[in-house]
């Protein structure tokens, strides 16, 4: 009962003494604790995004962040209809071959369901010959998606480690509250161990 009033003594000193006037520009990510009370589950979460919620907090101050954030939000949407009348189309078409090619199967006669079938088969490669160039299109679409994507990933981390490495260099607590804690086992282990021995 005593090493924890102890302990909780200590943890209150240390929560006075961390206050800090170079504290004042900490993003609010690194500062907000209201969640403090969440479960561990949700606290990994919130910790998993906090790359992202750094970089919301700079890109509300930076006016080039934010028409580039925008740009490609725009992007995105553009390219949903930009492709819709020709996923609409496509999938149309896989849906009747597939549909022919499983109507086919059903035919008893064995060499008119090869015929048929055959019919089908060369009437799908050409189609498939009709979109090959939309094909390349859109793989040299996903190319350059994949390219902005790895860019965007690659900004949002240069641009948010010096604010964890400010915070690191302003923030990390003392040592005291830890040895002292270390000392205070050392004080029962010794007393329990005394008691072990009698």
């Amino acid at each position: 009962m005593r090493l924890l009033l102890i302990s909780l003594a200590l943890l209150v000193i240390s929560c006075k003494s961390d206050y800090d006037p170079k504290k004042q520009d900490t993003p609010k990510a690194l500062t907000d604790n209201s969640e403090s009370e969440l479960s561990l589950s949700s606290y990994k979460s919130r910790d998993q995004d906090l790359v992202e919620r750094l970089y919301k907090e700079i890109v509300e101050k930076d006016k080039e962040l934010q028409q580039l954030e925008s740009n490609i939000q725009n992007l995105y949407a553009s390219k949903t209809d930009s492709l819709e009348s020709f996923n609409e189309f496509d999938a149309k078409n896989k849906s009747y071959y597939q549909t022919a090619t499983s109507m086919a199967e059903a035919i008893n006669d064995s060499l008119f369901k090869i015929k048929i079938k055959a019919f089908v088969a060369r009437s799908d490669s050409a189609y498939n010959q009709k979109i090959s160039r939309h094909n390349k299109l859109l793989q040299l679409l996903d190319e350059k998606e994949k390219a902005l994507n790895d860019l965007r990933i690659s900004i949002k981390i240069i641009r948010t480690l010096p604010l964890i490495e400010k915070f690191q260099q302003n923030n990390l607590p003392q040592t005291k509250p830890i040895e002292h804690i270390l000392n205070q086992y050392d004080k029962v282990l010794k007393q329990a161990d005394a008691q072990s021995k009698k």
